[in-house]
Formats: structure tokens, C-alpha cells, sequence
């Protein structure tokens, strides 16, 4: 999907300048490629309009600078912590025969058939987005689907279990983790109390035995072993003393 904006090259860059830039109604920008990069700006609300489509990093956009078009592709936004507004983009120049980058978002399917989140387990998310390289622009994916149905507590995904589109590669190397199933920390609280009242039983449980022999009248056997032959030698003693 192609987009058309219109832009402006900008001589003047730092944080005075943008700011200046940004009362104006414009984001400042910068178009990143091998030879040299450009600094730019563009309307604000045009640019909004798209990012809040969600596909802004998934889209390559024509931007018009002096009467030119210049194919780009989105590689960072960054945004107001308050209201969550662009405040500054970093475009990748989209070269000839060469692979797009692009930033798809991951979709986490089926969380709700997953045996180990029903289990009380929790989705940790370690990548919400992956950058890809992409043969072309009708490559380029606007979300990669990640299936969770069949993770247990304590499975990992990880990019080797990724099923990726065709003319889609991973541009980071390496079998990186993606999401794992956790256990909740309420869980873990509830078998750690579990493990401390069974061991508080096992302790109570000759106490407990004593108790019940007492009121049966009984004396507990091998609990407190008689010496036969001392209590034997101190009757045989008693009896010489009394001759």
C-alpha cells in the first residue's frame, strides 16, 4: 500500500529548531540512506492520519519534496509520553532491487485455547513487532500471526518457531525468544502455601498421636525406651539394702 505525502527539507535541525517546527503543525523528520541523510518536515495531521491506521509502519509512502517523489518506509516514530502524537519519525530510503525494511506488529492467536494460560499462567511478551526485510512492497505484512494454542507453563516461542509469509526474513539473526507462558505470581503464592501447611501437618502429626493415646489411656510405645537392665540392678540393690 502507497502513500502520498508532501514534505519539506529543513536546514535548520536541534531541539530549538524542532520545537519551532512544531509550532507550526509539522513533524520534523530525517530520511536515512547509504549516501546521505536528509533532513525533513511534514504535516502533522497528514501523517496522524495514517499512523493511527496502525499501517504506518508496514506502508511505503511517496513523500513529495520539491516537486519529487522519494519512496520511504517508516523505521521509528517517536512519541509525546503524554499524548502519544508523533513528535519525530526516522524513514529508510526504499532502494531499487533492494530488500524493504519493515516493522510488522505480532498478533498472538488463540490466548484463550492456550493449556497453560487456562492454567492460570500469564503471556509474556518479550517482541510486540519484528523488523523484517521484504522483497518488495506487496511483501511487506501488515501483522505476523503467532499461534499460543498449543503453549503449556513454561513453553517458549522463539523466532525459529515462526511461520513467516513468502519474501519475508527475519533481519535479526539468531533463535532470539519472542513470548513465553509464566507462571502468576498468585499462583505461585498458592502452591508455596500449599508446600508450607503440608509440611506444618507432618510436623504436628506425633504431637497429634500422643494426644489420642492420652485420652485412650494408653502409653505411647517407643517414644520414651525403658533401660530394662538399669531398672533390674536398682530393684537387686534395694533388696540388699533391706537385708
Amino acid at each position: 500500500m502507497s502513500i502520498v505525502l508532501k514534505a519539506e527539507v529543513r536546514e535548520q535541525v536541534g531541539s530549538l529548531a524542532s520545537k519551532k517546527i512544531k509550532r507550526e503543525g509539522l513533524i520534523p523528520a530525517v530520511i536515512y540512506s547509504k549516501e546521505k541523510n536528509i533532513n525533513i518536515s511534514l504535516n502533522s495531521r497528514d501523517f496522524e492520519q495514517q499512523f493511527f491506521k496502525g499501517i504506518a509502519l508496514t506502508s511505503v509512502i511517496d513523500l513529495e519534496i520539491s516537486g519529487k517523489k522519494t519512496r520511504v518506509i517508516a523505521h521509528k516514530i517517536d512519541l509525546d509520553p503524554v499524548s502519544d502524537y508523533p513528535v519525530h519519525i526516522d524513514f529508510m530510503l526504499c532502494e531499487i532491487n533492494k530488500p524493504i525494511r519493515a516493522k510488522p506488529k505480532i498478533n498472538f492467536l488463540n490466548q484463550d485455547k492456550s493449556p497453560g494460560l487456562k492454567k492460570g499462567g500469564f503471556l509474556h511478551i518479550v517482541a510486540r513487532s519484528l523488523e523484517v526485510l521484504c522483497d518488495g512492497e506487496k511483501s511487506i505484512p501488515q501483522f505476523i500471526e503467532v499461534d499460543v494454542s498449543v503453549l503449556h507453563v513454561g513453553s517458549k516461542l522463539r523466532a525459529d518457531n515462526l511461520k513467516l509469509p513468502s519474501g519475508v526474513t527475519l533481519r535479526k539473526k539468531g533463535n532470539f525468544l519472542i513470548a513465553s507462558i509464566m507462571v502468576a505470581v498468585n499462583l505461585k503464592k498458592k502452591k508455596l502455601l500449599q508446600l508450607l501447611l503440608q509440611s506444618q501437618e507432618l510436623l504436628l502429626q506425633p504431637k497429634l498421636m500422643i494426644k489420642k493415646l492420652k485420652l485412650k489411656n494408653l502409653k505411647p510405645k517407643n517414644l520414651k525406651p525403658k533401660n530394662n537392665f538399669l531398672s533390674s540392678r536398682m530393684n537387686h540393690k534395694i533388696r540388699d539394702d533391706k537385708l
